[in-house]
């Protein structure tokens, strides 16, 4: 029903859609990507338990922050603005009820139902512009994929800033390679790490340039300790 809503509203130029709801228990649903695409806009604040974002949607949440236990039912209370909604039967409902559908219809806790790896918006927080300077060190990662997948280069400098170029279709390996060599003419290339699928030939004509080049399989055990990294971070 939401998204039979939301595609009549390209029906009339003024339409307007206003959406009442607990949180989802899955993110990977309408209303779940739905919040997902408004905590990615441009301004996102949080204030207490209030979180507001706008831009193309204008999102209003009240929901227990994270890292806040679901037994501190004064700051579960900022979450449930409702004068009618007390202390009390909070506290009731925290012992009646299972802690996943406490933490969802009470605390407005979201993709409870599922596994979360890092809040939605955290991604947006680190978008920036990098300043990178002509002549630096950089580090660089190509990966390359197939018909239905990017391929992708990207770099970062010691102050770790990042940036990646994405390249689709069947020439995306060229356009990829030529893109690693425009970066080392323009900065000072410490190092390419590579995945090995379909890289085997590009890579040892890189090496051959004169690039250190890094094969860096995408393997469990590569790249478990790599996501726990980055998660860590």
């Amino acid at each position: 029903m939401l998204e039979a809503m939301q595609t009549g509203l390209i029906k009339r130029p003024d339409a307007k859609l206003l959406v009442i709801s607990t949180a989802a228990a899955q993110l990977d649903s309408p209303l779940g990507r739905m919040r997902g695409r408004a905590l990615a806009q441009s301004y996102v604040k949080r204030t207490g338990a209030v979180v507001e974002a706008r831009g193309d949607l204008h999102w209003l949440e009240w929901s227990l922050p994270d890292g806040e236990p679901l037994d501190d039912f004064a700051a579960v209370k900022e979450a449930n603005p409702a004068a009618y909604i007390t202390v009390a039967d909070l506290r009731r409902q925290r012992s009646a009820v299972p802690e996943v559908t406490f933490a969802q219809f009470h605390a407005c806790r979201w993709g409870v139902g599922e596994g979360s790896w890092l809040p939605p918006g955290a991604w947006n927080e680190c978008v920036g512009t990098p300043t990178f300077t002509a002549g630096e060190p950089v580090w660089v990662e190509l990966d390359v994929g197939a018909e239905r997948s990017a391929s992708a280069v990207a770099w970062v400098n010691a102050e770790l800033q990042a940036d990646v170029a994405i390249y689709h279709g069947a020439g995306a390996i060229l356009e990829v390679v030529d893109h690693v060599r425009a970066l080392a003419r323009e900065y000072t290339l410490r190092e390419m790490a590579f995945d090995p699928w379909r890289m085997g030939q590009a890579a040892i004509e890189l090496e051959r340039e004169g690039m250190i080049v890094v094969e860096f399989p995408q393997t469990d055990v590569r790249m478990i300790p790599a996501s726990q990294t980055l998660y860590t971070l």
